[in-house]
């Protein structure tokens, strides 16, 4: 006799990373969607008042920041997740070691073509601020895209 609390194999759901996007995994001709979110922010809103979708490389962008701006670790079931750059504001400026966090990161986003080259360059405009802007291709639109963050 089966424990009650223990679920049928038979019928769990297919694990699905929709969240994520499929990437590789969607099948021909399909389009994934995602909710639209503003880091720091809450859910975006449709013109009409409903939440908003995003895909291609707006997608792709939401994406990269939410996984830049996530505490390591912070996910348990995915680990190495997130980079924590909000963190490191305020802290001494590890320009190598953040330049090969961000390059990690990148290689874990779907939406980011991995045959293509990312590049990230730090500047320091002024006294007490820098400047990180990301370089990369979008795998579903093929354009080059640049995300700029700064402190």
């Amino acid at each position: 006799m089966r424990d009650r609390a223990e679920p049928s194999r038979r019928h769990a759901p297919a694990r699905t990373t929709a969240w994520r996007g499929m990437g590789a995994h969607a099948p021909a001709g399909h389009v994934m969607s995602a909710l639209s979110h503003t880091m720091g922010g809450d859910l975006d809103l449709s013109a009409t008042g409903g939440i908003a979708v995003v895909t291609g490389a707006e997608q792709t962008r939401q994406a990269l920041l939410r996984r830049l701006c996530t505490n390591a670790a912070a996910y348990i079931w995915q680990p190495d997740y997130g980079a924590g750059l909000p963190a490191r504001v305020g802290t001494v400026m590890d320009e190598a070691g953040i330049r090969a966090l961000v390059l990690e990161q990148a290689q874990g986003e779907a939406g980011i073509d991995p045959s293509q080259p990312v590049t990230v360059t730090i500047t320091n405009p002024r006294v007490g601020a820098y400047l990180l802007a990301i370089s990369y291709t979008d795998a579903t639109t093929g354009t080059v895209q640049e995300l700029t963050l700064g402190t």
